[in-house]
This record gives structure tokens, C-alpha cells and sequence, in this order.
């Protein structure tokens, strides 16, 4: 009976935190027009850092960010083959 009321508060504090997160960033369409780069696992500890009693769930994370138009490519300048989402810092 409890497990639906946490996935419920996963799911509300997750919708919660995309809109801040959207208040901060906006998606990139290119590499060229990026300003930062943020991995999944970055996102993710942010996440659980400002909410630690939430359960989240890395893949949901990624289904979010690609709902709302998020885009990933790998860093350029970078030595290591590592996929990032591509932002445009909004402030």
C-alpha cells in the first residue's frame, strides 16, 4: 500500500524538479550551441542529493529529459567516450 504513494512522490518530485531544472537550462539542438554539458549519473546525483529519502530511477530521468526535447552527444574536447546532455544555461 505504501508503494504507490513513493512512486506517486517519485513521480510528483521528479515533474518538480524538471521545471526548476527547465527555469535554469533549455535544451541544445547541436553541440555548437550547447554552453554545458551534464551526464545522466550528474543529473541524477543532483537530484538525490537535494531529495534523499525519494527513490529515483536513472532511466525515468533520461525518458524525462527526452520528453521534453533534451538532446545527447559526447563532450567535445574530451578523451573519454562519455554521452552528455547538451544545455543552453538560460541565466
Amino acid at each position: 500500500m505504501n508503494e504507490p504513494d513513493n512512486t506517486q512522490n517519485t513521480d510528483q518530485f521528479m515533474h518538480e524538479a524538471l521545471q526548476v531544472f527547465g527555469q535554469y537550462y533549455q535544451p541544445a539542438n547541436s553541440i555548437d550551441q550547447a554552453t554545458d554539458f551534464l551526464s545522466t549519473n550528474e543529473i541524477f546525483e543532483a537530484l538525490q542529493e537535494l531529495n534523499p529519502g525519494v527513490t529515483l530511477d536513472k532511466s525515468k530521468i533520461y525518458d524525462l529529459l527526452k520528453e521534453e526535447g533534451f538532446n545527447c552527444s559526447v563532450e567535445p574536447g574530451k578523451f573519454k567516450f562519455s554521452f552528455k546532455w547538451m544545455l543552453i544555461k538560460k541565466l
